[in-house]
Formats: C-alpha cells, structure tokens, sequence
C-alpha cells in the first residue's frame, strides 16, 4: 500500500516550498497557543465545555500547560484525550 500511495503523490504538482514546509513542520510551543488565545474576541466561540475565551485567558497560567498538552497530542497524533467524565 505504501507503494501505492507514493506512487500516486510523485504525480502531485508540489505547491509548498521547503521554507514554508519547515515552518509547517515545525514544532508548536506553547507561546503561540498563548498568543492565539489572548487575540480571540471574549465571546468569539464556546468550547467543549461551552466556555468562552474569557476563562481562557483569565485561567491562562493554570490551563496553559494542560491546554498545550492535550491539544498538541491530538495536533500531532491525531489523538483527543477525554477526561473520565467526557466518556460516552
């Protein structure tokens, strides 16, 4: 399969150059989750928990490592942690 299915890339017109694939591969840190957050608008979206950005950015310095960790997870692997009592 995997043969396959680089077969069939080598036939994609490239459209990314390797300055901009670096940066696309590149590893997040945790400075620009913070940075995303505090530029949202205080009412911008409801997340899971239906929470706003304001909890966000006024709990930053307890969720941020939490915040990182989880999504960074699911970013790179693909993988969405639930907490016990998220589980359906």
């Amino acid at each position: 399969m995997r043969h396959c299915t680089h077969a069939t890339i080598s036939h994609i017109e490239r459209k990314i150059d390797d300055e901009d694939n670096s940066f696309l591969l590149d590893v997040f840190v945790i400075d620009e989750f913070r940075t995303t957050f505090s530029q949202m608008h205080n009412d911008k979206f409801a997340g899971l928990h239906g929470l706003n950005p304001t909890i966000y950015k006024k709990l930053w310095d307890v969720l941020s490592d939490e915040i990182f960790s989880t999504t960074t997870k699911w970013l790179n692997e693909g993988i969405f942690i639930r907490n016990e009592r998220n589980k359906r």
